[in-house]
C-alpha cells in the first residue's frame, strides 16, 4: 500500500484523481531496426520479443505498476504487472484477451506466450498500443502509444517509456537477453 501522505506525487495525485480525472497519452515512432534484425536472425517472433521488452520496461519502475483498490480506497504498487494482449477473430470480428505472466527470464516469457478506458476511472495500469513497423530512411520505425493515468504519471514518465524501450531494444538485440 502507498501512504498518500508521504507519496512524492501527493499533490499531483490528489489533483488528477479528484479534481481533474484524466490520463496522459502520447505516441512516438521508435526505432525497431535492431529488434527486427534480431527476430529474423534468431527465428523468433517480433511481436513476442517486443511484448517482452515492453513488459520489462513497464516493470522497471513503480510508477508504471500502480493500482487502486476502490473497495478500500487504497493506492497500491504491484510487485509485477502482466501483459494482456488481444487476439482478433476475423470470422466473428471479436477479440479474446490473452493473459501472459511476465517473467524477467526471456526464455520462460517466450514459452509462456502461445483497452481503452474512459477518463475519469481510477485505472492505473499502462495501456500501450503499437502498429506495424515500416522502412523510413533505411531504419524500421513503428508507432507506439502510451497512456497512463495522470494521477500517477505525467508527460515525462510517458516519454520515458519510449527512451527505455529503445534502450532495451538495443540491449536485447545486442545480447539476445
Amino acid at each position: 500500500m502507498i501512504d498518500r501522505e508521504t507519496y512524492d506525487r501527493k499533490g499531483l495525485f490528489r489533483r488528477f484523481s479528484e479534481d481533474c480525472k484524466c490520463s496522459t497519452s502520447m505516441t512516438a515512432r521508435i526505432d525497431a531496426t535492431e529488434l527486427a534484425a534480431y527476430s529474423g536472425k534468431t527465428g523468433t517472433k517480433f511481436y513476442i520479443n517486443f511484448l517482452y521488452i515492453l513488459s520489462k520496461v513497464l516493470n522497471s519502475r513503480d510508477d508504471y505498476k500502480m493500482g487502486y483498490l476502490w473497495q478500500t480506497d487504497e493506492l497500491i504498487c504491484y510487485d509485477r504487472i502482466n501483459p494482456t494482449q488481444y487476439v482478433f477473430h476475423e470470422d466473428t470480428e471479436t477479440c479474446t484477451p490473452v493473459y501472459t505472466e511476465y517473467d524477467e527470464d526471456y526464455g520462460k516469457f517466450y514459452d509462456a506466450l502461445h483497452i481503452e478506458l474512459p477518463d475519469g476511472h481510477l485505472f492505473f495500469a499502462p495501456i500501450v498500443n503499437w502498429g506495424k513497423y515500416r522502412n523510413e530512411n533505411g531504419r524500421l520505425v513503428m508507432p507506439v502509444s502510451v497512456r497512463l493515468n495522470h494521477a500517477i504519471a505525467g508527460g515525462y514518465l510517458a516519454a520515458n517509456v519510449f527512451r527505455l524501450l529503445e534502450k532495451e531494444i538495443k540491449a536485447f538485440a545486442g545480447t539476445g537477453l
